[in-house]
């Protein structure tokens, strides 16, 4: 397992699916059963370290936009979404978080369910081998990159992402 196959498995598992993100797990937990188990742990690292590139601020700030608000545990799950939208739009969202708005709301609102990925390797090892996964030995990353932003002043999340504040604005009470 590298980082192509993995993003090939992500990609496959979205096929035939119409952007639904359950049908989407259901596809990629089927095809991590046709791995071997060291695959499964390799997948797993690779999923850790996407994860950790995603520890942004700006994308933190895309997240609270879309979601009205966005805690630690939610901004977890909104970063493994992301990398279960495929190699394309995450990467363009590291590159820049605010091209997160080509999306449509509908599939930007499913952020929100992400959280079955942070599972998924762990599971599908299971289910593979009939034991847990064994433990990986990570530290993750401590703080996000980039600038902090303040919750309190919603003219930073017009500013940080001004399209994709755009597209949610009216979820936010604003005064013009």
């Amino acid at each position: 397992m590298d980082i192509s196959k993995f993003w090939d498995l992500i990609e496959q598992s979205k096929k035939n699916t119409n952007e639904d993100i359950y049908l989407q797990l259901d596809n990629l937990r089927e095809a991590l059963q046709h791995l071997d188990k060291r695959e499964i742990i390799k997948a797993q690292e690779i999923f850790w370290d996407l994860m950790d590139q995603a520890y942004k601020w700006d994308l933190w700030a895309a997240a609270y936009t879309i979601q009205g608000g966005c805690s630690d545990d939610g901004f977890i799950d909104f970063r493994a979404w992301l990398i279960g939208r495929g190699k394309e739009i995450y990467y363009g969202a590291l590159e820049n978080s605010d091209s997160l708005s080509q999306m449509s709301q509908e599939a930007l609102k499913d952020s929100e369910a992400g959280e079955e990925y942070n599972y998924l390797f762990a599971e599908a090892y299971e289910e593979l081998t009939d034991e847990e996964m064994p433990e990986i030995i990570r530290t993750p990353k401590a703080s996000p990159d980039g600038k902090e932003w303040d919750e309190e002043n919603i003219n930073e999340f017009r500013q940080i992402n001004p399209n994709l504040f755009e597209k949610f604005k009216e979820d936010w009470e604003i005064d013009e």
